[in-house]
């Protein structure tokens, strides 16, 4: 698999780094063709492109831009290349620069993003991820929790085995209509962040509740009486 991350920022140079540990070839290109080379030439497995190259030839493609970006981006042409490919939307409109895109409003911007661009099969994930946990993505406990959402089951696999690839933990969501969830987890853990100051290491590990041990069954024994209203009911009787 190569994998091609639009954006150059921190979350695609993150990104990029990250794919890079474990060997997977890494695309990378943007609106500044020498920007990305800048970020590629400290990878071992990138290569800088320009972004009409990346978009035909990526197996998977990664959204790493503010979400009105990504989405001027990938209109026109683009919105048509994907031929059944797989697209990874990592976007969070509400944190983004700016006032909130008009095209979300009632929307999330997965499900924008995935009403617009018909001809891919669109994932979220790793919304929740700040680019610092990117390349170390543990906390106590374990691996963190990545919840991916999409309504393509093979590509929200694609996207699971990637993400199980890079260290993290994936947790199937559900449709897309759940970006809307996962993007307000983005929003809580940025909070979280800022309020703790943890410099963008904030992550979460999902574990399930260990069962609570078997009670002991209490035997009832039923009154030795021929009223029936003092008999002990059926329910106790077992």
């Amino acid at each position: 698999m190569t994998v091609g991350v639009l954006g150059y920022g921190r979350m695609g140079a993150a990104f990029a780094g990250a794919l890079d540990a474990v060997s997977c070839p890494v695309l990378i290109a943007g609106a500044c063709q020498g920007s990305a080379a800048r970020v590629a030439s400290r990878l071992r497995h990138a290569c800088a492109t320009d972004v009409p190259h990346l978009i035909r030839t990526a197996s998977l493609l990664v959204l790493a831009l503010p979400f009105a970006a990504a989405l001027e981006l990938m209109s026109g042409p683009p919105a048509r290349a994907g031929a059944g490919r797989t697209l990874v939307d990592p976007t969070n409109p509400v944190l983004g620069p700016g006032p909130r895109p008009e095209a979300i409003v009632g929307r999330s911007g997965g499900e924008v993003l995935a009403a617009s661009l018909t001809s891919w099969h669109v994932v979220k994930a790793f919304n929740s991820v700040p680019a610092a946990m990117m390349g170390t993505p543990s906390v106590p406990g374990g691996a963190v929790t990545l919840p991916i959402a999409s309504d393509h089951e093979p590509a929200k696999t694609e996207v699971g085995v990637l993400a199980r690839r890079l260290g993290f933990e994936p947790v199937d969501a559900g449709g897309i209509g759940r970006s809307r969830e996962l993007e307000a987890l983005a929003v809580l853990l940025n909070a979280i962040n800022h309020h703790h100051g943890l410099a963008g290491r904030v992550g979460f590990h999902l574990a399930r509740a260990c069962p609570e041990p078997a009670q002991p069954r209490m035997e009832a024994t039923c009154l030795s009486t021929s009223d029936d209203r003092l008999r002990a009911p059926g329910w106790l009787r077992g």
